[in-house]
């Protein structure tokens, strides 16, 4: 955002050695929201949560506290400031069952992470909320950690064990960042929705890296999730979709990019 001429504050949480344009601030803390009394921002966007589904199913209620309770009550602190709202939210707040899901279509979410996710849309979408909502698939950097890994051992000619039954419809976080630009400066209030043109596996993801790199597609081994009883949460799931239908708003401005044009974003930012 900085890069786009913004004057953005960003927020920490840690209490000591804050930067400039730092401001101490913990969803898990409510206290620390009075660091943020007194300052003025013409739009705020809340990316902050526990997003482990793990962690959401064994801790439903600190979750939460955090994901939905504290999230909600700092959205209404600074709608009551005058700022527009900006969430990111995930597909998650679908079951996955069916590709392209349109906007408003039901929530249908079957995790604790997705049913935290769509409560907090349906308070902020509530009639005369100033808050924007949007829908990222995967928001993948050149820092992901896990193609960061696999870019590496790939490289050396170490082996990867990718999941087969996992899927994703990721965007780059450069394109994340362009589309919450555009809604900063349209100022939008809206619902929207942006993810990958199709899914892919992980395994596939893998293949498509190992291409660019390029290096030996022998490396790859493919492997199963872990069952539920691994999770001991009866609600995990492996979604068999994760795509989104993109909103009419976004498509003459964006096109929703191949899984392909995302990783080749991600091994050329890459410092590996």
């Amino acid at each position: 955002l900085n890069h786009y001429g913004f004057q953005v504050t960003t927020t920490t949480r840690r209490q000591s050695g804050t930067r400039q344009n730092s401001v101490y601030l913990d969803l898990g803390v409510p206290a620390s929201f009075a660091n943020i009394h007194g300052y003025q921002y013409d739009s705020v966007v809340l990316c902050g949560a526990v997003t482990a589904l793990k962690s959401c199913e064994e801790n439903p209620e600190e979750t939460r506290r955090i994901n939905v309770d504290s999230t909600i009550a700092l959205a209404d602190l600074f709608a009551r400031e005058g700022s527009q709202i900006v969430f990111i939210s995930s597909n998650m707040v679908f079951d996955g069952r069916k590709p392209f899901v349109k906007l408003f279509d039901a929530r249908t979410p079957i995790t604790e992470y997705g049913r935290q996710k769509a409560l907090v849309e349906e308070h902020l979408l509530l009639p005369f909320s100033n808050a924007a909502v949007i829908r990222f698939g995967k928001i993948v950097s050149p820092t992901f950690p896990l193609f960061v890994d696999w870019i590496a051992k790939l490289r050396v000619g170490e082996k990867i064990y990718p999941h087969a039954d996992k899927k994703i419809a990721p965007i780059s976080l450069s394109l994340a960042t362009e589309v919450l630009c555009w809604m900063i400066i349209s100022n939008k209030i809206d619902l929207l929705q942006l993810t990958a043109s199709c899914d892919l596996t992980y395994v596939e993801a893998a293949h498509i890296l190992a291409q660019l790199i390029p290096s030996d597609p022998s490396l790859i081994e493919p492997m199963e999730s872990p069952s539920p009883e691994y999770y001991n949460f009866e609600s995990y799931h492996t979604p068999v979709f994760t795509t989104l239908e993109m909103s009419p708003e976004l498509s003459p401005l964006f096109i929703a990019p191949s899984p392909r044009q995302v990783l080749q974003n991600v091994l050329s930012s890459s410092s590996l």
